[in-house]
């Protein structure tokens, strides 16, 4: 639902009144607002529950224009467009609306309560930091890529902003969260600098250098990467990424 108000200030004055006072006089001054209200369908139907409750978050600053086949954007084009905002129910719809146009919903399994903008990246537009009871995070760009951070404690409160932890130091991305059991965590400096996903390919060259310390030679090296199957390249690269041992 939108409610558009404007208001008017209509000047009163009220003339004098004999059966009371010859001599006296008043003025007032009678506001009267006008308005409407438009009121919107939700686009997916799982959002149109009475009992869920949505949060909304409006307001969004982002990089004007769509991009073209070369990855720039229409500045002239994006300022004609309005901001998007974003809305986050209960039961774990997030979406993006712009323009009465929603530009992408994505629904996760978990209960989503805060919903706060925060410019993680540092390019200029706001980013989505969405937090559910049991302490799942999610941070996404405007273009739907996303990240998920798990704090593992039920929160009771959440918000992000740009804070310092010490006086001497500049405001920092920062994620503060109110646990069930008294704690207040803050998580500052986030190291996140693009929500892009990108394929992880290990090194040939490095790889080659580590079998040759084992003990291969390096055209026994080179055979070996080349024939890795896939079980092997998974483990290699969770062991190489987070230290997972096959």
């Amino acid at each position: 639902m939108r409610i558009d108000c404007s208001a008017d200030m209509d000047h009163c004055s009220t003339a004098n009144n004999s059966q009371h006072s010859a001599s006296a006089s008043t003025n007032s001054q009678e506001h009267s607002i006008s308005g409407n209200v438009d009121y919107q369908r939700l686009g997916i139907s799982r959002m149109r529950n009475p009992n869920i409750s949505t949060e909304i978050l409006g307001d969004l600053k982002c990089l004007h224009g769509p991009k073209d086949e070369n990855g720039k954007r229409d500045l002239q084009q994006g300022a004609m467009t309005g901001r998007p905002y974003a809305l986050a129910t209960l039961d774990g719809t997030i979406m993006l609306v712009q323009d009465e146009v929603i530009l992408w919903a994505i629904a996760v399994d978990h209960q989503i309560f805060a919903l706060t903008k925060l410019d993680v990246t540092g390019n200029g537009a706001d980013d989505i930091v969405a937090c559910s009871w049991d302490g799942q995070t999610y941070i996404l760009d405007q273009e739907k890529n996303s990240v998920r951070f798990n704090l593992n404690e039920a929160v009771q409160a959440f918000e992000s902003g740009y804070y310092n932890v010490s006086l001497d130091k500049p405001n920092e991305t920062c994620l503060v969260y109110v646990t069930f059991k008294n704690k207040i965590i803050i998580f500052y400096d986030i190291p996140i600098k693009d929500l892009n996903c990108k394929k992880f390919e290990p090194n040939f060259d490095k790889l080659v250098e580590i079998l040759i310390r084992k003990g291969d030679t390096r055209e026994e090296a080179k055979e070996k990467i080349r024939n890795m199957d896939k079980k092997t390249k998974k483990e290699l690269v969770e062991y190489l990424l987070y230290y997972v041992k096959p």
